[in-house]
């Protein structure tokens, strides 16, 4: 009698133990698959750029121009552990440099033309199956300069957070892009009343951003 309690007991025992570990494994934490050390690259680009103030070949004295970005990004595709389809983003966000001064004022259009220390932020948002995460740039300078099809281009650099940094965390991430107008067309508009928005695309080649 007494064995064939132990051996009841025993048996009872056992799924007790075997209940309590898989209750255990079942109860950790596991994190899910993100899109934050995937890559995203897009090769449409539309949008604007928009001044506070027009820029000007004198400039300001005083205040600080705001600059303004808004825009579409097409032909998306990302890669990584993290599928997603039918990608596609916008653009948004403003920046700023420094307070102008009679030595240095701002809205200057030689600001077009070398780089500048900028702050402020432009916002990814993303459209996909599933959904992820925007990604935020935070600038922290921008470059302009003569494109290959004689048009001004910009590029900016900053730290990134969010979907798309890749296992760099966006230190390889690039945003570049082109005007639709000649850079002999904006000096006259300089030279006048000034620029106050500029049309922004794609560059001729490569992808106006790359991220990751």
């Amino acid at each position: 009698m007494i064995r064939k309690l132990l051996v009841i007991a025993a048996a009872v025992a056992m799924p007790v133990s075997v209940v309590a570990v898989t209750s255990g494994v079942a109860g950790a934490k596991v994190k899910p698959p993100t899109a934050a050390t995937d890559t995203a690259t897009c090769s449409g680009l539309s949008g604007t750029i928009s001044f506070s103030e027009p820029l000007t070949n004198a400039g300001y004295p005083s205040g600080i121009e705001t600059t303004t970005v808004s825009g579409t990004l097409s032909g998306c595709t990302a890669s990584g552990g993290f599928a997603v389809s039918g990608l596609s983003a916008t653009l948004s966000g403003t920046f700023a440099g420094k307070a102008g001064s009679a030595k240095h004022p701002s809205g200057v259009c030689t600001g077009l033309l070398g780089a500048t220390k900028e702050k402020g932020s432009i916002a990814v948002g993303w459209t996909s199956s599933p959904p992820v995460p925007n990604t935020t740039i935070s600038l922290k300078s921008a470059a302009g300069g003569v494109g290959t099809n004689g048009n001004a281009s910009f590029s900016l650099t900053g730290s990134y957070k969010g979907s798309f940094g890749g296992a760099d965390k966006g230190k390889s991430s690039s945003v570049e892009a082109y005007t639709t107008a000649s850079v002999g067309t904006l000096a006259a508009e300089c030279a006048g009343a000034g620029i106050s928005s500029l049309t922004i695309v794609s560059p001729p080649t490569g992808n106006p951003i790359t991220l990751g």
